[in-house]
């Protein structure tokens, strides 16, 4: 395997291709997240919604290097949290959570005292009414009152 890997290295060099910057393999792996994303996150559909309600809306993951960020590791390995994105509604900034079911996710917004929507958390609603109206009005929203079975 060693063999392989040294020389498709040498042949990298000797055909001329240069080596990508941390800053490029940064910006594809960020794009690449983007894409999944797209490809299994948000539908267009509920992104229209939202949009209809707050023309300026806005969807995002985080390029500020030291950007403090939530990831699926923060909801721990079990939780089954699948990707985790950024709304910006009104300048206040949410996560919003998609988790592999809709029990996974009213266990995870009934632990975080958060509010759910199918199989999505909205994190760091809580506490916030401007928020907590938007997801509410647009999603219809709910916080869980009991432990989900």
């Amino acid at each position: 395997m060693s063999l392989i890997l040294l020389f498709v290295s040498c042949t990298r060099s000797y055909r001329g291709e240069r080596e990508r910057s941390v800053r490029e393999i940064k910006n594809m792996a960020r794009d690449w997240e983007e894409a999944q994303w797209r490809a299994e996150g948000w539908p267009e559909s509920q992104f229209q919604r939202a949009s209809a309600v707050d023309p300026k809306l806005k969807l995002m993951v985080p390029q500020i290097e030291g950007e403090k960020r939530v990831t699926c590791a923060d909801y721990g390995p079990k939780s089954g949290c699948i990707v985790v994105i950024y709304g910006e509604t009104r300048t206040l900034r949410f996560a919003i959570t998609k988790f592999a079911s809709e029990g996974q996710a009213k266990k995870m917004a009934w632990a975080m005292k958060e509010w759910w929507f199918d199989d999505y958390v909205f994190d760091g609603v809580r506490g916030e009414p401007v928020l907590e109206d938007f997801v509410k009005e647009v999603y219809q929203a709910r916080k869980v009152t009991k432990f989900p079975n």
